[in-house]
């Protein structure tokens, strides 16, 4: 396992040849959900003041009878119970997006004419995601010893939306698609870069239209 993660950082085209033969992925899916959980745990804890300043501002502009409610609402939100909830949501979610993700990331693929099945996509896609695994715990850590929660934006902009999906970890991870999807399906670098590409357009117009759909 510590040869692994040595690889991960320093040779990760060696893992993903592993995986032409021997597809990998329900450990990393299962310790990218525990961090994800976490990270929407200690990120609901956290960020409590700041759910109810945006509770405590939406309230401000409603009638009073419906001001109240909102009012009422926020020790509900900001509780044990709820924060539990809220990680169990984190962790369904990440589960059911990279289950989705990597059947389309196979259609890119097969499209460019690349020879792979859907484990080893998703064992492609487990190993490049560990990179932003990686960046929810720094950034967990980043804010719990700063105080600073420069990563809790409760009202996102289309500029945060856009500056996320620039997010170095990200961008790590696509770099690292890039390289697995061409070693494990026999695609040029040259095409996977393109799959990635594409993947990313479709991840930054999913982002902002659900923004602007909840204005």
């Amino acid at each position: 396992m510590l040869q692994k993660v040595k690889m991960f950082f320093i040779r990760p085209a060696e893992l993903f040849r592993g995986y032409v033969e021997e597809p990998a992925w329900k450990l990393k899916l299962l310790i990218i959900s525990i961090i994800s959980g976490l990270f929407t745990y200690g990120s609901k804890i956290m960020g409590k003041d700041l759910m109810a300043e945006m509770l405590e501002e939406k309230a401000a502009s409603m009638p009073p009878e419906q001001a109240e409610a909102v009012r009422a609402s926020i020790p509900f939100m900001n509780s044990p119970m709820m924060n539990i909830v809220s990680a169990i949501g984190g962790v369904a979610t990440i589960v059911v997006v990279i289950l989705l993700v990597s059947l389309v990331y196979k259609a890119f693929i097969k499209a460019f004419k690349g020879d792979i099945k859907y484990k080893q996509v998703l064992s492609v896609y487990t190993l490049a995601y560990m990179a932003t695994a990686i960046g929810m715990v720094a950034k967990l850590a980043y804010m719990y010893f700063t105080g600073n929660l420069l990563y809790l934006n409760m009202q996102p902009t289309i500029k945060d939306a856009l500056f996320n999906n620039l997010d170095p970890f990200i961008i790590w991870q696509a770099i690292l698609m890039v390289f697995g999807i061409s070693v494990v399906s026999g695609i040029s670098e040259k095409k996977s870069t393109i799959i990635v590409v594409c993947m990313w357009l479709v991840s930054l117009s999913i982002s902002l239209g659900s923004m602007m759909l909840t204005k």
